[in-house]
């Protein structure tokens, strides 16, 4: 028997091979899957049939059956399917198999899908596997063409779509501020467990706007941007250093907070437009520290990273500032002069 298969082509089956009484009905009365799919795609007056090619072996049967009923034959296209990265099968217990895992994940739903076309191919002269742009739908499913459709299997990529989700909001970013700031918003209220407070001023979409282009090259999601590393950027940081940190002294109390008092004093000469200048900021920084000479540099710039961000790496401390803007920068210096003074090691 040939088959003429949409993706495949023609097949040939030689069926002295295939099985010659294949069971129709179970012990229990109820038809199997092969006797099934037959009588309810017909009565569902069916024309394409699209499944995956393990079942490809199995038309024959089904092609056998529409001829015993006299029923019209649908066309049948069967699709490559979607295995592991060593070309095992997928299975339930993989969270990279389930949509939800992605959506939790922050990954946007044409993410998913520009991904999903990139593997399995069908696109013609819209060559999504070897851009990087993000197609609409209205584009895919014009130029969509089962003839052009991968035979091989596809392999899961998740460093693929973590690369492409970061595109799409970079290109966000540029077309569409609005959408990620309203995504922003809606994922910060949905964490504001993590958060001691959540405050934002009246003009929050140009510090929205200001946080997603420097994380637009950091992260992938923007879920990411409530991990632990980056939840100063909207909230007081919940302190949990020590003025003993990795072994050394960081300082006194009375020196920590004379510090970081006599920090606060010099920032607030500055202009809240200078704090755009991170080269200006650290050059500051490194002229009050000279002058001052109340502790090392590094010492100096380590206090002032755990007082912004309660972290020990992470972002320049000058960058940090300059995100965060001279206001909200003043006000957790403040806080950690609090912090200090309560703190009795």
């Amino acid at each position: 028997m040939e088959i003429n298969d949409m993706v495949y082509g023609r097949v040939t089956y030689d069926l002295s091979r295939v099985e010659a009484d294949p069971i129709l009905f179970k012990s229990d009365g109820l038809p199997t899957y092969h006797f099934a799919n037959v009588v309810d795609d017909h009565h569902m007056a069916i024309t394409h049939v699209l499944r995956g090619v393990e079942w490809l072996v199995s038309t024959p049967k089904h092609l056998m059956l529409y001829e015993a009923f006299g029923w019209p034959k649908p066309q049948y296209a069967h699709l490559p399917l979607l295995v592991n990265t060593d070309g095992s099968k997928l299975s339930k217990r993989h969270d990279h198999i389930r949509i939800s895992t992605y959506r939790n994940q922050g990954y946007y739903p044409e993410v998913v899908i520009n991904y999903l076309t990139q593997m399995g191919g069908g696109f013609g002269q819209l060559n999504t596997a070897n851009c990087d742009k993000i197609f609409q739908l209205d584009e895919l499913a014009a130029a969509f063409n089962l003839q052009s459709v991968n035979q091989n299997n596809c392999k899961i990529d998740v460093e693929k779509i973590r690369l492409l989700n970061r595109l799409h909001i970079q290109n966000l970013i540029e077309n569409d501020p609005d959408r990620i700031r309203n995504d922003l918003m809606k994922l910060l209220h949905q964490n504001r467990d993590k958060f001691q407070s959540l405050q934002f001023e009246n003009q929050y979409h140009e510090y929205f706007d200001r946080i997603l282009r420097w994380s637009s090259t950091r992260v992938f999601s923007i879920n990411d941007l409530m991990t632990n590393d980056f939840l100063f950027l909207w909230s007081q940081p919940k302190y949990t250093w020590k003025l003993v940190d990795d072994g050394s002294q960081i300082g006194s109390k009375k020196q920590i907070q004379q510090t970081l008092q006599a920090t606060i004093d010099a920032l607030q000469k500055m202009n809240e437009k200078d704090f755009d200048d991170k080269d200006g900021i650290l050059k500051q920084l490194r002229k009050f520290n000279d002058e001052n000479q109340s502790m090392k540099f590094s010492a100096y710039m380590r206090l002032l990273r755990l007082s912004l961000t309660n972290l020990t790496k992470g972002p320049p401390v000058a960058e940090s500032m300059s995100l965060l803007g001279k206001n909200r920068t003043i006000q957790y210096l403040i806080n950690a002069i609090e912090y200090v003074g309560d703190n009795n090691q």
